[in-house]
């Protein structure tokens, strides 16, 4: 396994550990408890490790590094998807 191989397993491992966190909130509720931490505790850690694995891809130049500004436009886009397809569901939770 080369640099490259390894980084974009990495990343796939934390976007997997993310799906993995949303699904028992889905299932179980984000304030319910296991082991020492709620889910909504065990998702953030893992959407910060996530960040950690998504900073490393950019800085041993697997993908080509972007400011957060010149995207702007493209994340507001897909923030505005999101909030159009939830439609009448209201409420934070």
């Amino acid at each position: 396994m080369n640099k490259t191989e390894h980084l974009l397993s990495c990343l796939a491992e934390e976007c997997a550990e993310v799906i993995k966190c949303c699904t028992k909130a889905q299932r179980f509720g984000l304030s319910s408890v296991y082991g020492d931490k709620s889910n909504a505790e065990r998702l953030r850690q893992e959407i910060i490790d996530l960040y950690g694995a998504i900073q490393t891809v950019f800085e041993h130049e697997v993908l080509e590094p972007f400011n957060m500004l010149d995207i702007a436009d493209e994340v507001q886009a897909k923030v505005k998807k999101i909030e159009r397809h939830m439609g009448g569901i209201g409420g934070k939770s």
